[in-house]
């Protein structure tokens, strides 16, 4: 894959690598989708819990993970993460993006996609189809994103209005 085409899927990591053969088209839920196939190594191999800096390649395993539509079609980046395990405490960790959020198969930029959708007047539901989710996916999108919007309940204002 191509810098110009990185940038337009927005997959510039450089932890991401990319084969001859990257994209596929397949069928998933009955539905053809653009399937986009790479290996995600860690470039620092420091320990997160110790902060050893020789830990040694511990195998890999797959991860599939949703991003935006390309063509009209659902796409998803089907990953080959390397696991790592350090020398030094015997802890294992993996190696991470900044595409997607540990432990999520959506990526952070699909989530704004729907952060922005939500602000229109427009159903869950159609939300949900729009995008290529489920409508719980799309609720626990917009509580993500309203838990940093909580109001401070620690001071009073300056005029209240008593009927």
């Amino acid at each position: 894959m191509d810098n110009n085409t990185r940038k337009l899927l927005n997959l510039t990591d450089d932890s991401l690598i990319f084969n001859e053969d990257w994209l596929s088209r397949e069928s998933r839920n009955n539905q053809s989708v653009n399937m986009i196939t790479g290996r995600l190594v860690n470039k620092d191999k420091q320990c997160k819990k110790c902060g050893f800096d020789q830990s040694v390649k511990n195998g890999t395993y797959q991860t599939i993970s949703q991003l935006p539509e390309v063509e009209r079609r659902p796409t998803y980046l089907k990953l080959h993460r390397e696991r790592y395990r350090c020398r030094n405490c015997g802890s294992t960790f993996s190696a991470s993006n900044s595409l997607v959020d540990d432990y999520c198969q959506i990526s952070k930029q699909l989530k704004y996609q729907i952060a922005f959708a939500l602000k229109e007047n427009r159903s869950r539901k159609e939300i949900a189809e729009c995008h290529s989710v489920s409508e719980n996916t799309v609720k626990r999108v917009l509580v993500s994103f309203t838990n940093n919007q909580q109001p401070n309940f620690n001071f009073l204002p300056t005029a209240l209005c008593v009927d």
